[in-house]
């Protein structure tokens, strides 16, 4: 539960905003160069943070795909772009009686307060830091329980090269390693982590 509006929001669309060692333009640079992608699902009560990358440049892209996840940062200059957008957005959908109707029914359903009829305003982000996006970040992601879930042709090479970014980070020292063959023949891995100790 976020302990302040919009933290967990913010939180989900922070990610490719830049690295502690890159820029957002650079940090974007970096995964299209390789082919790859990285798409962050936000829901109510998790967050799924996907990539796509090409087999050939596995052991390349998946230590960026960790620094997306584990160095996260965002200057000032990306943080006020991000927060003005999302301003925006919200004046033009107060302008759709269709969201506005959602907005309405949700908020009488489950109450303004519950996760699933709180919507956020503009005048929110008057109250909204930099700051403590970046600390819920680092409280519910950084130090969260993740699974690990890996598909398509995976070998053990790809699965050494992600043992070795989960030891660079420190994420535990021990993990179960699941593997699935489907009847289409792919491999599928599902990793998962335990709480730190």
């Amino acid at each position: 539960i976020e302990p302040k509006k919009l933290q967990a929001q913010l939180s989900a669309q922070i990610f490719k905003k830049g690295t502690k060692h890159k820029t957002a333009y650079q940090q974007n640079e970096a995964i299209d160069f390789f082919g790859a992608s990285i798409e962050v699902y936000a829901s109510p009560l998790f967050i799924t943070v996907e990539m796509y990358v090409l087999e050939k440049h596995f052991e390349k892209t998946v230590p960026l795909f960790f620094e997306t996840l584990y160095e996260l940062d965002i200057n000032d200059n990306e943080w006020q772009i991000l927060v003005n957008q999302n301003i925006e957005e919200l004046k033009q959908q107060d302008l759709q009686n269709d969201v506005k109707s959602d907005k309405e029914i949700s908020e009488k359903i489950y109450g303004s307060s519950s996760i699933y009829g709180y919507y956020s305003k503009p005048a929110d982000y008057e109250f909204i830091q930099k700051q403590e996006v970046l600390e819920f970040h680092n409280q519910f992601f950084k130090n969260a329980r993740p699974e690990i879930f890996i598909s398509g042709n995976i070998n053990k090479n790809n699965i050494s090269c992600v043992e070795k970014q989960i030891e660079k980070y420190n994420l535990t020292k021990k993990f179960d390693l699941y593997k699935e063959i489907p009847s289409w023949q792919h491999s599928q891995e599902f990793i998962n982590l335990p709480e730190k100790e």
